[in-house]
């Protein structure tokens, strides 16, 4: 099952490499959307034909556990988007309008990217340590939280500055803490890909070259940042505490 799952990954980054090296194309766009759902799609076939399925358990798909239908966990699923809003909001300009086209894309880009990033980060990684090794909860939580905060440093490579890079590096151990966590406590990636997505999905309207560097776009990160941080270290302490009490 890892070796496969390894396949899925390796080719949907593939897949992102292939179209980067293409972007000249006049249907660069549709290319993106098209070949995206494809994927997605395949991989929904692989997952109803599998007559194993906890295999897929295994790495977090799999439904959550009432952990997830929390108030305060629901509420945190509209914190990016909330604060979003308002920043676009109180900066001059407003909501900014976009190419349907591109937008469709971007939206096909930020959800397969959440997908794919938690199948990584929270399923194969944070669990396989947790199944595979001593590394208690805190320590593989930290750890895969580093490792895709990690990842975003990649975007120095890819053209991004050091001041768009860094800060955007730190908002996403932060956020890997919360999200590492949510996937332990309901027992599964759904919650942190549904969190992952209103994340990446916000950011289309923060992100804006009217707002690229404002005072308010850094103010709703960083809020957001210390949001997510200490929900995750919440989420921690109660899950430790709850493994205490059955060891006990």
């Amino acid at each position: 099952m890892t070796y496969t799952i390894y396949f899925w990954i390796a080719a949907y980054y593939a897949g992102n490499f292939i179209e980067s090296a293409v972007r000249l194309s006049e249907n660069a766009s549709v290319c993106g959307i098209a070949w995206r759902i494809a994927y997605w799609g395949a991989f929904f076939i692989y997952y109803k034909l599998s007559r194993d399925k906890g295999k897929f358990s295994r790495i977090g798909i799999a439904a959550p556990g009432s952990a997830a239908l929390r108030p305060g966990i629901i509420a945190l699923y509209a914190a990016a988007p909330a604060a979003a809003l308002c920043a676009a909001c109180l900066e001059r300009g407003g909501i900014p309008t976009y190419d349907l086209l591109k937008l469709a894309e971007r939206i096909c880009v930020d959800i397969s990217a959440a997908i794919i990033e938690e199948l990584l980060f929270r399923g194969v990684l944070l669990l396989g340590i947790l199944g595979h090794t001593r590394i208690k909860t805190a320590g593989a939580v930290t750890i895969s939280a580093g490792l895709f905060a990690a990842a975003h440093l990649m975007n120095l490579f890819a053209g991004g500055g050091l001041l768009y890079t860094l800060p955007q590096t730190v908002f996403a151990f932060c956020a890997g803490i919360c999200l590492g966590a949510l996937a332990v406590r309901t027992k599964s990636i759904i919650p942190a890909v549904i969190l992952h997505m209103t994340v990446n999905l916000s950011s289309i309207i923060i992100e804006t070259p009217a707002m690229s560097g404002a005072g308010i776009e850094t103010a709703a990160i960083c809020a957001l940042a210390i949001l997510y941080l200490a929900t995750g270290l919440l989420l921690l302490r109660k899950q430790t505490t709850k493994e205490r009490k059955f060891i006990t």
